[in-house]
């Protein structure tokens, strides 16, 4: 094997020299970044119009990169805001010291430039794509996370991960966390410290995580996530330490030795299996093991506009798939359609079954090659995917099926911009796309994009994406970038 000589430093910096440099503009993690001898810099906790002095901490092998680390705000940008009191021990909101019309300015620039020459068909002499900033900015999550874990002198801990690692940071009080679930966490806490934290590195202790739900009733929900069964004494202790202020406490057990945080098997320990959350069309039940958005107010405007858009586009029938607990489905019916859903996850599907709305929901992955004959009798799809979103064999589906209308919710711009180059090719067209902030302090935002078919003819796409659907995604990344 041919041995690698030294790597040439690509300045005059070397490591560990403070340099100083003026921020100019923002990278996709919301990493303040400069320019400089010809180099990028990347540094984390500053923004656009901020003169810092920086200390180098990596070089990147491949490209004229710089990471640093703050060491200074030598002059604040006028749009810097106090923050946060986590922050910076905290990095899971890096928004938090940017003023709140900036961050939206940069999203609406972000969904701008991932679809370059856009006119909403509603709109045709402008450009600009329609943005919604969230109604609330601070205790706007009403489903929140907290990781326990023990420390190196062996104290448990409850708290978040620090970006990139396992380090516990204690939140209490946390900004965006609704006031009624900020105020479990001294309980959280306590119990904790009673029972003991489940540690990764030796697989002992009984709590690994809280998960907790509120409703806009003002219902919550408290799940504690353990690593086995508790015995009658431990759960006793559950009771006498949460009972008392939540309106329900769930224990979800996870044995195994894996990062996936939750397990198959949830127990009622008191108070309702379910809430519901009544802000919707059709009320709907929620718990705090399960999917649900985080922002209810964004949530909402998003479920009104899918609405909206299939009432006027999608004839009499539409499909939900990626459906979780039918959400996006009793909107759908709500406003006049029928309706059918399509899930695999099985418990999604049992909370589903309980609204008894949805009279026909199909227990199969999205991906399914089944799925074709069903989705052609439907004069619109909605998905929701994951991030990473659509999987080649669900666009096979779409595509195949030569579905009229699709409505795309995504929560990765970058995403969703690639199936719709992969959509294109299939003669799929955006006709309408809006942002809305879930995230506030985030660079993450939800977009929703209508397609229309315009045209579809079986062509070399068809048969290359039958034969190897990866190389059809490759060709489309490139083809967008062009």
């Amino acid at each position: 094997m041919k041995r690698r000589g030294p790597r040439k430093k690509r300045n005059t910096s070397a490591y560990g020299d403070p340099v100083e440099l003026t921020v100019s503009a923002m990278d996709t993690s919301w990493n303040g970044t400069a320019e400089k001898d010809g180099l990028t810099w990347h540094v984390p906790g500053t923004i656009p119009g901020d003169t810092v002095r920086v200390r180098v901490q990596a070089y990147s092998r491949h490209h004229p990169k710089v990471f640093g680390a703050l060491e200074e705000v030598v002059s604040p940008s006028p749009d810097r805001t106090s923050g946060c009191p986590h922050w910076p021990a905290c990095t899971g909101c890096p928004g938090i010291i940017w003023n709140y019309a900036t961050q939206i300015s940069w999203k609406m620039q972000r969904l701008s430039e991932a679809f370059p020459g856009f006119h909403d068909v509603q709109a045709p002499e402008t450009t600009d794509i329609p943005f919604t900033a969230s109604p609330d900015v601070t205790g706007y999550r009403t489903k929140v996370k907290w990781n326990c874990g023990v420390s190196e002198d062996g104290r448990s801990k409850v708290g978040v991960y620090r970006a990139g690692s396992h380090h516990l940071v204690d939140i209490p009080g946390c900004v965006v966390n609704h006031p009624d679930l900020n105020a479990l966490h001294p309980h959280l806490e306590e119990l904790t410290a009673r029972l003991g934290a489940y540690d990764e590195r030796t697989h002992t202790g009984l709590v690994r995580a809280f998960l907790a739900k509120r409703v806009s009733s003002g219902q919550t929900q408290t799940a504690v996530v353990t690593a086995r069964h508790p015995d009658t004494r431990e759960k006793d202790i559950i009771l006498s330490v949460l009972a008392r202020h939540t309106s329900s406490v769930l224990v979800n057990i996870n044995p195994l030795r894996t990062n996936r945080l939750t397990g198959t098997q949830t127990v009622t320990l008191a108070g309702p299996d379910i809430l519901w959350e009544t802000d919707h069309p059709i009320p709907y039940p929620v718990t705090a093991v399960a999917f649900s958005q985080v922002n209810q107010s964004v949530a909402r405007m998003v479920y009104d506009t899918i609405a909206s858009w299939a009432s006027d586009s999608c004839g009499d029938s539409c499909l939900d798939m990626y459906a979780g607990v039918g959400t996006v489905a009793l909107a759908l019916m709500a406003s006049g359609l029928d309706t059918a859903m399509v899930e695999k996850e099985p418990e999604n599907i049992r909370l589903a079954r309980l609204h008894g709305k949805i009279g026909e929901i199909i227990p199969l992955e999205a991906e399914n090659p089944d799925l074709g004959p069903f989705i052609s009798r439907f004069g619109g799809v909605v998905v929701d995917p994951p991030r990473s979103g659509l999987r080649p064999g669900a666009l096979q589906n779409i595509v195949s099926a030569r579905v009229p209308v699709l409505i795309y919710m995504s929560c990765s711009v970058t995403s969703l911009a690639r199936d719709a180059a992969i959509l294109a090719q299939a003669g799929y067209r955006p006709s309408r796309i809006k942002g809305f902030d879930m995230f506030p302090h985030t660079p993450h935002f939800e977009t929703l994009a209508m397609f229309e078919l315009y045209s579809y003819q079986f062509n070399i796409f068809d048969i290359l994406y039958r034969l190897n659907p990866l190389a059809v995604h490759l060709f489309a990344q490139e083809w967008h970038r062009a």
